[in-house]
């Protein structure tokens, strides 16, 4: 839970999204934290902290945020997974904005998931 940011979403939706897209994973579990990621991740015994990155804004930012982190957590290592190209373009502003026009967002979400079923009534 980032407080500096407002999603579409609440986290518990999101978190329920999450559960509702890997059900039946054993591998996934979704977790619902606040404070430092390097704090979470060395509570819960972890050895690395994965982060997608799309494009060079984001990078510069994770790297960043990897250099904090070693300086923290030496212990933890961070690993960047570059987004695969046909959906490198995809943020959570542009889906934001299309819904907020009406439009559908179903090309820009995971097979199966009706956005509207997370939205807060």
């Amino acid at each position: 839970n980032n407080p500096s940011k407002e999603g579409l979403l609440t986290v518990e939706a999101r978190k329920r999204l999450i559960d509702d897209l890997y059900a039946g994973n054993a591998q996934v579990e979704a977790r619902i934290y606040e404070g430092l990621t390097g704090d979470f991740a060395e509570a819960a015994g972890a050895c690395a902290i994965i982060r997608g990155v799309r494009n060079t804004t984001d990078f510069e930012y994770e790297r960043t945020m990897e250099a904090t982190n070693h300086r923290l957590y030496p212990g933890i290592v961070t690993v960047m997974l570059f987004t695969p190209s046909p959906v490198a373009d995809i943020s959570s502003s542009t889906v934001r904005e299309v819904l907020a026009f009406g439009r559908s967002v179903d090309e820009f979400l995971p097979r199966g998931i009706d956005i509207c079923k997370y939205l807060s009534k």
